[in-house]
């Protein structure tokens, strides 16, 4: 961690934050590499960049702007980190990951930044944690409110045979003679 860069010194100087030396005898330090940093002087060697950090090469890390994510170590420029998935968010700078949206609500765009971008689920649909698209309730079901994250069967002695269905009236009576499983009528 040290170097002399004059003939005949009589001491040794310390290598700055942003540079090592791991040689004796050496005129000068080496600086750090993009990927690796260094923040105390007269060291022997840099330090992989952090995960959700990027180092260009000094003695600086720098958090992943808030919308994305570093999932690795040795970032070396803001292209390294990922902008968050469909169904992600990410408030905060310098992460391994991004928040998933809650149930019953989804994102169906990438690099968001605030819960708020998660959006409600609406009725005849159902989402789950993270989804990017709500999905439509399936023949037999459906949902009658907002945010859900699972649509409701219809009841015993009716049936629905239609998806995305919004209200229990899209239930119908079974007809005379018949028995009904929730999505036939038959």
């Amino acid at each position: 961690g040290m170097y002399a860069d004059e003939k005949g010194a009589s001491d040794c100087k310390n290598c700055s934050k942003y540079t090592y030396s791991s040689l004796v005898g050496q005129s000068y330090c080496n600086q750090c590499i993009p990927g690796m940093y260094n923040d105390f002087i007269g060291q022997s060697n840099c330090t992989q960049c952090k995960i959700g950090y990027y180092c260009i090469g000094n003695d600086t890390k720098v958090g992943c702007p808030k919308g994305t994510y570093l999932d690795r170590t040795n970032g070396t420029s803001e292209t390294s980190c990922l902008r968050c998935n469909m169904g992600t968010y990410n408030d905060l700078i310098g992460q391994s990951s991004c928040k998933k949206c809650v149930a019953g609500k989804y994102l169906n765009e990438t690099g968001k930044v605030n819960e708020t971008d998660c959006k409600a689920c609406v009725p005849g649909y159902y989402c789950l944690i993270g989804t990017s698209s709500p999905t439509a309730c399936p023949h037999g079901t459906y949902s009658d409110q907002i945010l859900l994250d699972s649509c409701k069967n219809c009841n015993s002695g009716t049936y629905q045979n239609k998806i995305a269905q919004s209200s229990v009236s899209a239930c119908k009576t079974c007809d005379i003679g018949y028995y009904c499983n929730n999505t036939t009528g038959r």
